[in-house]
């Protein structure tokens, strides 16, 4: 009896991350249009008033945007801080924390949907500004955050090294219903 009730509390181990579905997205070819802060593909009455509420752009998978400056890059939801979830072996090997791991795979797949056609990774340093905008009033640092978002960059292909990037501004705020984190390439 005890344990038919540990099996009813027990959480379900598929995460459900915002960013889920992308990767469809991204290999469709006609589903053209996406608004990454509400995570809905194929948005297509009224792309450009499309859902005020979330401040979300509807981008174009592939579009012409300009690989320099001005880039803008989502990650939906909430950004799990990358100095904690990283474990060590008794030996001393590194090595990823699952929940953090599949976050992270998540996150680069939506900032590589993201992504024009035809895109290089910057190989020089580039300023950045960095809207953070947390899902709960938890206290985080924010070289946990940065450092997260930062190696997402770099795992998607963004930029060649993750030193390459500098947070020239940054802000922070609070939004229960959509988190995330906004990234321009200044």
């Amino acid at each position: 009896m005890m344990r038919d009730r540990l099996k009813k509390g027990r959480k379900s181990k598929t995460h459900n991350f915002p960013n889920k579905g992308l990767d469809v997205l991204a290999s469709t070819p006609d589903a053209e249009n996406f608004c990454p802060a509400c995570n809905k593909s194929a948005v297509t009455e009224n792309p450009a008033g499309h859902h005020q509420k979330c401040g979300g752009e509807v981008i174009t998978v592939g579009s012409a945007r300009s690989a320099s400056a001005g880039l803008r890059l989502v990650i939906c939801g909430q950004i799990r801080g990358g100095k904690n979830g990283v474990k060590t072996t008794r030996k001393g090997k590194r090595y990823p924390d699952k929940k953090w791991a599949a976050w992270r795979d998540d996150a680069v797949r939506g900032i590589r949907a993201q992504l024009p056609n035809g895109f290089t990774a910057f190989d020089q340093p580039v300023n950045v500004r960095l809207e953070y905008v947390a899902g709960d009033k938890r206290r985080r640092d924010n070289p946990a955050i940065v450092d997260s978002i930062w190696h997402c960059l770099e795992k998607a292909g963004v930029v060649s090294d993750d030193t390459l990037l500098w947070p020239a501004e940054s802000s922070r705020s609070y939004d229960k219903d959509s988190p995330r984190a906004v990234i321009t390439f200044l």
